[in-house]
Order: structure tokens, then sequence, then C-alpha cells
């Protein structure tokens, strides 16, 4: 090697997650939901990886101990007239958000 390069590693944990709900739709005025995340492996799991694919879905993961755990999705006020839909893997599931336009 003669410059520098940047690597990545994926690691196989042999969990498998699933959250519940999968969906939710939310008033303009937005909210709150707590989704839960369970796992199944050969042994304790980690946390599930989370990828944000919406820039209006906050999140707030919780203690996740015992193969269980759950995560705060936290959706903002909209002000627009039409519907918008947004979603956040975890652990590999798909969570969809839709939520109402302004009257």
């Amino acid at each position: 090697m003669n410059k520098d390069i940047t690597v990545g590693a994926a690691f196989e944990t042999g969990c498998m997650y699933s959250i519940s709900p999968g969906n939710k739709t939310f008033t303009y005025r937005g909210g709150e939901i707590i989704v839960r995340v369970t796992a199944k492996g050969p042994g304790s799991c980690p946390a599930p990886g989370i990828v944000n694919l919406t820039d209006w879905i906050n999140y707030t993961l919780m203690p996740f101990t015992g193969n269980k755990g759950s995560i705060k999705l936290s959706i903002p006020e909209y002000t627009c007239s039409t519907v918008r839909y947004g979603e956040i893997a975890i652990g590999g599931n798909m969570f969809t958000a839709t939520q109402e336009g302004k009257p």
C-alpha cells in the first residue's frame, strides 16, 4: 500500500429481529410511538442496527437487554397539505410512517 484507504467490516451475529408495530399513521400534528424490538439468536444479541431513511423521523434507542428493547420514534408537525411517507430500518425490518397533510 502506498496511500491511506478506508475499509469496513460487517459482522454476522446470527440474530434475527422483529418489530411491533411495523407502521403507523400520524396526523399533521405529529406525535410519538414506541416500537418494540425482539431478537432471536444463538445467545445474547446486540441492539439492532438502525438506518433512518427519512430526515423527518427522529429516533431514540431505549435500553436493549435480554434480547428485548424499544425505539421511540418522534414525528414533528407537518405544515404541508400533502401526505408524506417515511421509513426507518430497524434490525432489517422496515417501519413505515405515514403523515397526513395539514387541512
